[in-house]
């Protein structure tokens, strides 16, 4: 079940750490990297984020998240996490769902490792179209996608 969040205390933001940071560990094996900014994380860098969040709640308990911010025309999805003992059940692309919901007539921008396959796949079922790669560490790169929402 789809949660949109209004307030995240210490309590939430330590909940979704706990999805957040075995999630990213995940990525960073993937892409080779362990400097992803999101490994670096605490309770209070996620209490005070202007981020907005979108939870999935399965049998009861967190499953994964989403966080997204708004400028003018254009969302960008900062986070999407699932924990791995959730992997392969739909619950990223029910958090893109949501978010395509509430993006009509926005353009939408994420950004994830390029070696991180799996997170790709994902973003292009939905239609984003990778527009630039960037090196972000010797040998790193970071994949831009983007989709406009009708």
């Amino acid at each position: 079940m789809i949660v949109y969040l209004n307030d995240i205390n210490e309590t939430l933001a330590d909940e979704i750490l706990a999805i957040q940071i075995p999630s990213y560990h995940i990525e960073a094996a993937l892409i080779g990297f362990s400097g992803i900014p999101q490994l670096m994380d605490t309770v209070d860098s996620i209490v005070k984020s202007e981020e907005i969040f979108i939870g999935y709640r399965l049998d009861h308990e967190w499953a994964g998240f989403l966080s997204y911010s708004v400028e003018k025309d254009t969302m960008e999805i900062c986070r999407l996490v699932v924990h791995p003992l959730h992997f392969r059940k739909g619950i990223g692309g029910k958090l893109i769902e949501a978010s395509l919901a509430l993006a009509s007539g926005k353009k939408i921008i994420v950004s994830t490792g390029s070696e991180n396959q799996p997170a790709l796949n994902l973003y292009k079922r939905f239609g984003f179209v990778m527009i630039n790669e960037i090196e972000v560490a010797p040998g790193i790169f970071l994949s831009l996608l983007e989709k406009t929402v009708e």
